[in-house]
């Protein structure tokens, strides 16, 4: 209740941003499914908020509940995930998404996001993504193992190692034709 008191107080942006974190962090951790929610709500309440920040945030929270040892709330994880894919359909957030539903059990559709996840960072081949292109290969290879296909997860890390090339060789070639 004192970090949501601090958020209605006229702080600077950086400073809610901060304890807009930290009152996240703590909610994830140990908030009810209905705390969680009214967190949200607000959100999508807030005055001016981008489609791309609310689909941050949503991704934060939704992730932030599914990966924990056991997952939180893996329900509304889902929920909170399928809502900012909605707003910004990034092979991030589709990767958060999956692995919400491989945590559902619902393995068949986790593998099906993650395929896409995939396509969609060797069609990005941004630079930033290569941290997030290997969570996404080892959450593929863990629903992989999730569904019975042991010999595929094993072969999953196999599959990583010629994106950054790829992609190294896509962004040449966009430079070269002058899209970058």
């Amino acid at each position: 209740k004192g970090l949501q008191g601090l958020l209605r107080q006229g702080w600077s942006p950086t400073s809610q941003e901060r304890v807009r974190s930290k009152l996240m962090d703590v909610l994830l951790a140990h908030g009810s499914g209905s705390e969680i929610r009214a967190l949200v709500s607000n959100w999508l309440s807030e005055p001016g908020i981008s489609r791309k920040a609310l689909a941050d945030r949503l991704n934060s929270a939704g992730y932030g509940l599914v990966d924990q040892q056991p997952p939180r709330l893996p329900m509304l994880a889902e929920s909170l995930l399928a809502q900012a894919l909605t707003l910004d359909a990034t092979p991030a957030i589709l990767d958060s998404h999956a692995w919400a539903l491989h945590a559902l059990g619902r393995h068949d559709q986790a593998l099906s996001e993650l395929d896409a996840a995939i396509e969609g960072f060797h069609q990005r081949c941004e630079p930033d993504d290569e941290g997030m292109y290997q969570e996404t290969l080892t959450h593929r290879a863990q629903v992989l193992a999730a569904l019975g296909r042991s010999e595929e997860a094993l072969q999953q890390e196999g599959h990583g190692a010629p994106a950054p090339k790829a992609c190294a060789e896509t962004r040449d070639q966009r430079f070269l034709s002058g899209e970058l």
